[in-house]
């Protein structure tokens, strides 16, 4: 089965970021479509590309199904999502809170996308620590 032409797209576009044959112009145009947020600056993943861990993740990936990880045990759960991540639409945005309920906290970051880390970086440590304040003892 085919993937939708908005993943096959997005797909493409990861694998040509990191394609270091590229010129660096054309990478970061892919960067900034399956990455990061308009105005965030994508350079800062020019390098440290590394294929062999790329296949490794890949290939863990495939082997470890996702009923194994998604749960996370019962313990609570911070879903910490980017406002502007394409791998995650906002149609998506409840799934765990939906599925497990009020274990799951879901925060969104604005003006950040799948590169949630590099572009907001204080708000991503101010949500965490917000969140981990409010767990029980």
């Amino acid at each position: 089965m085919n993937a939708p032409p908005r993943y096959s797209a997005l797909s493409d576009a990861v694998r040509k970021a990191g394609d270091s044959k590229l010129p660096d112009e054309e990478r970061l145009k892919y960067l900034r479509m399956a990455f990061f947020a308009p105005g965030n600056d994508a350079s800062v993943w020019l390098a440290g590309w590394y294929h062999e861990v790329d296949a490794m993740q890949f290939a863990a990936g495939r082997a470890t199904r996702q009923s194994e990880w998604w749960p996370g045990g019962s313990v609570p759960l911070l879903d910490l999502q980017a406002a502007d991540d394409p791998f995650k639409p906002r149609s998506m945005m409840n799934e765990m809170r939906d599925e497990f309920g009020d274990r799951a906290t879901v925060v969104v970051i604005p003006n950040a996308s799948h590169a949630l880390i590099p572009e907001q970086p204080a708000a991503v440590v101010d949500a965490v620590v917000a969140w981990m304040r409010k767990l029980p003892p």
